[in-house]
C-alpha cells in the first residue's frame, strides 16, 4: 500500500509519547512492506531542525515538514471568543499545509491519508480535492474528554470557565468531524465506545498503541535501591498537574516510611520553573540522554494522572522495560491490566504512598508485577502484531466501493 501519514506533530526524535506513538507505526508499516510518505507540522514549540533528522529517515519516509506557529497566543485567543470555531483546531489549520498537500497529492498516488490526530480535520477538503485515498483518522484520544477533565479539575473560575468552553466547542467540532472518514482507529476500547455511542456509522477499528517489544530487553544490571521515578512530558498539563499532585500529597508520606527513598523526576521540555522545585530527596532531571537506561537504573515507576486520555506510552514502555508501577485509574485507563498482578492501582494519596513503599521493600511483589507487565507488553503491544491489523483494516477500506 501507498500511505500519506500527515503528523501533528514531528515524530522524530520520538523521545515523547506523541511522537512515539506517531513515528512507532511510520516503522512498523514500512517493516510490514508498504512505502510511508511522512509530512509532519514544525511547530515553535516542539520545533526540530531537518539538519537533526537522520538522512536515512527522511529518505525512507519522503519527509516533509511544514512549519505552523501553533502556540496559543492571548490575541488571538480573546478574538475566538467571538465566534463558535474550536481555538485548539484552528491554531493547526494553516495555508501553507494546504499548499503543500495540493502539491503532493497533485504528483503521487496513496491508497491511505492517515490523519495523526483530529487536529488533522481541517485539511480534510483539500484530501477529497486532490486525491481519491481512503482518508483514515488515527484517533490518539477523544480530546475533548481531555479537555474536559482539566476543566473539572480547575479551582479558578475564571479559567475552569474558558476550559469548559474549549472543550464544548472540541467536542462539537470532534463529533461533527466523526463520518467525514473513510475509517477511524482508536486506541483503547473506551474511546471505541463512546465513538460507538456518538453516532459514528464508518467503520472503526482498534488499534491499541504499541512498540517494538522485543528491542526492549530487561536490564540485567542493578537498580538503584529504594529509587522511584517519572518519566512523562514536561510540557503536558496533565503530567504537570499529577506530579505536582504527587510532590504536595504523596511524597510525603513515603518518606515517612522510608526516609531513604529518592524521587526521580525526568522529562522533555521542563521549564525553569520545575527545574527549580525543591522537595526533599527529590531530583529534577528534565531531558535525559538514555530514556531505557534511566528506566532500567530505577526500582518503582509513578504515573498519578487525573486526566487526559489515550494510552499512557510511557506504562507500555515499563512494562516492556520489566518495571514494577504505582499508576492511578486514569493514568492507566485503556490498557488490558489486572491491578495487583500487571501494576498497582491507587487513586488517594495515601494509597498512593502505601503502594509505592510496598513495592520498594517487597522484592518479590515487585519483581512479579514487572514480570507480568513485560508479558503482558508481549502479548498485547507488540508493533509486529497490531501493524498487521491495521495493514488488514486498510485493505478491507481500499476494497470497498465508497
Amino acid at each position: 500500500m501507498h500511505i500519506l501519514q500527515l503528523a501533528n506533530k514531528m515524530p522524530y526524535p520520538p523521545k515523547d509519547g506523541g511522537a512515539m506513538g506517531i513515528h512507532i507505526f511510520t516503522d512498523g508499516l514500512l517493516k510490514a512492506g508498504n512505502t510511508v510518505k511522512v509530512i509532519a507540522v514544525n511547530s515553535p514549540k516542539l520545533y526540530t531542525p531537518l539538519s537533526q533528522i537522520p538522512e536515512a529517515y527522511k529518505i525512507e519516509t519522503q519527509f516533509e515538514a511544514v512549519e505552523i506557529d501553533t502556540r496559543i497566543k492571548a490575541k488571538d485567543a480573546f478574538l475566538n471568543l467571538f465566534t463558535n470555531q474550536s481555538y485548539n483546531v484552528i491554531r493547526f489549520d494553516a495555508e501553507a499545509m494546504h499548499q503543500k498537500l495540493a502539491e503532493v497529492l497533485s504528483k503521487h498516488f496513496f491508497d491511505i491519508v492517515q490523519l495523526e490526530s483530529i487536529f488533522m480535520a481541517p485539511y480534510i477538503a483539500t484530501i477529497r480535492k486532490y486525491s481519491r485515498a481512503k482518508i483514515v483518522l488515527r484517533a490518539h484520544n477523544i480530546e475533548y474528554k481531555i479537555w474536559e477533565r482539566l476543566a473539572a479539575n480547575e479551582t479558578n473560575p475564571l479559567k475552569k470557565w474558558y476550559l469548559h468552553l474549549l472543550a464544548k466547542r472540541l467536542k462539537e467540532y470532534e463529533l461533527s468531524m466523526l463520518n467525514q472518514y473513510n475509517g477511524i482507529t482508536y486506541i483503547t476500547q473506551t474511546e471505541g465506545e463512546v465513538l460507538k455511542n456518538s453516532g459514528c456509522k464508518i467503520p472503526l477499528c482498534h488499534i491499541p498503541f504499541a512498540l517494538d517489544v522485543k528491542s526492549k530487553t530487561p536490564s540485567n544490571k542493578a537498580e538503584e535501591k529504594w529509587s522511584v521515578f517519572s518519566l512523562a512530558a514536561m510540557d503536558w498539563q496533565p503530567n504537570l498537574e499529577g506530579l505536582q499532585w504527587f510532590l504536595d500529597n504523596v511524597w510525603q508520606k513515603v518518606l515517612a516510611q522510608m526516609p531513604q527513598a529518592k524521587f526521580y523526576v525526568a522529562g522533555r521540555n521542563m521549564n525553569s520553573e520545575w527545574l527549580q522545585k525543591k522537595y526533599p530527596q527529590v531530583e529534577m532531571l528534565g531531558e535525559i540522554k538514555n530514556a531505557s537506561e534511566f528506566i532500567a537504573s530505577k526500582s518503582v515507576m509513578v504515573v498519578p494522572l487525573f486526566s487526559g486520555g489515550g494510552v499512557r506510552v510511557k506504562i507500555i514502555e515499563g512494562f516492556a522495560m520489566q518495571k514494577a508501577m504505582v499508576s492511578t485509574a486514569i493514568g492507566a485507563e485503556g490498557i488490558e491490566y489486572q491491578n495487583g498482578v500487571h501494576l498497582l492501582e491507587a487513586n488517594d494519596s495515601d494509597m498512593f504512598a502505601n503502594m509505592v513503599v510496598e513495592l520498594l521493600t517487597n522484592d518479590e511483589k515487585r519483581k512479579n508485577i514487572a514480570l507480568n507487565g513485560r508479558k503482558l507488553a508481549e502479548q498485547h503491544y507488540d508493533i509486529s502484531e497490531v501493524v498487521q491489523r491495521l495493514t488488514n483494516f486498510y485493505q478491507s477500506l481500499i476494497a470497498a466501493k465508497k
